[in-house]
């Protein structure tokens, strides 16, 4: 009843039981744009008490279906502790770091804007990025109090990459950016019980609000980023944390400073194991 009676109100105007939601738009100056991100603040505080920044690109998620649900957990945080929720999404990209079969330039991008938003000192990070943002940790550590990174992947052991699996996986992918291509919606719903795991009576309802969602999806980027991922994403990120300065491969250390405790790993029991709690293992 609540989406419903504010379903017609201008985004900056929708107050959520005392949280201001709203997407704000903030000058970029090492990428000559401005970016827009959605945020949720206190309503009647003059100084919130902290930041708490969502990376967000769910694998496979259409905006509105991540969306509630991430604006559930930010106005509680808003209510109970007084801070300002912030969210980088796919309407937060540029089309143009997704030209890069290597993902370095998505991650120097959300770097340059996690650097020009008024963040205060430091920060708490939620890292829902499926591995190609994590490395921000790193390069900002300087600035962030403490970090939760859910469903980590892509970094498999150095020889997974020339097993049968990950050549079945590979084909996976290709498919997946095909059909993410084509924006066939029929095809992507027929998929998702590859990616949740759920009671046999559930399915048919959950893949209900699944339809619906991509159906709605109108973040052309939505579509873009998710066919890059498929073509490129795999491999490019096995590669990428295997060259990552994050390892101890150059001067950077591969350990992370004191200040970033508390570091909260999440996996959850629906994530495909061979994945995610595998790489899970090797970054703790």
């Amino acid at each position: 009843a609540v989406l419903e009676d504010k379903a017609s109100m201008p985004m900056d105007k929708i107050d959520w039981d005392g949280a201001r939601e709203r997407i704000e738009e903030f000058d970029c100056p090492g990428l000559g744009r401005r970016v827009p991100v959605k945020t949720w603040e206190p309503h009647g505080v003059k100084a919130v008490r902290g930041h708490v920044l969502f990376i967000s690109f769910p694998k496979f998620c259409p905006s509105s279906c991540y969306d509630e649900c991430l604006r559930g957990i930010a106005c509680r945080l808003v209510r109970k502790f007084e801070v300002k929720c912030w969210s980088l999404s796919f309407r937060s990209l540029s089309k143009d770091v997704l030209t890069s079969e290597a993902p370095s330039p998505l991650v120097e991008y959300l770097a340059q804007v996690v650097t020009a938003l008024p963040l205060g000192d430091r920060f708490v990070l939620v890292d829902d990025s499926g591995g190609f943002a994590t490395p921000l940790l790193w390069k900002l550590q300087s600035r962030i109090a403490g970090t939760m990174i859910i469903n980590f992947t892509g970094w498999p052991s150095s020889s997974f990459t020339e097993t049968a699996l990950a050549q079945i996986f590979q084909t996976k992918c290709d498919e997946h950016a095909e059909t993410f291509r084509k924006r066939d919606v029929p095809r992507l719903v027929g998929n998702l019980t590859e990616f949740i795991v759920c009671r046999r009576s559930e399915v048919e309802d959950i893949r209900k609000v699944y339809r619906a969602g991509l159906e709605q999806e109108e973040e052309e980027l939505f579509w873009c980023f998710f066919e890059w991922y498929g073509l490129h994403g795999f491999h490019s990120l096995h590669s990428y944390w295997l060259q990552c300065p994050v390892l101890g491969r150059s001067t950077h250390s591969s350990v992370l400073a004191d200040q970033v405790q508390p570091l909260t790993l999440l996996s959850s029991d629906m994530a495909p194991g061979l994945l995610v709690h595998d790489s899970v293992e090797r970054i703790r």
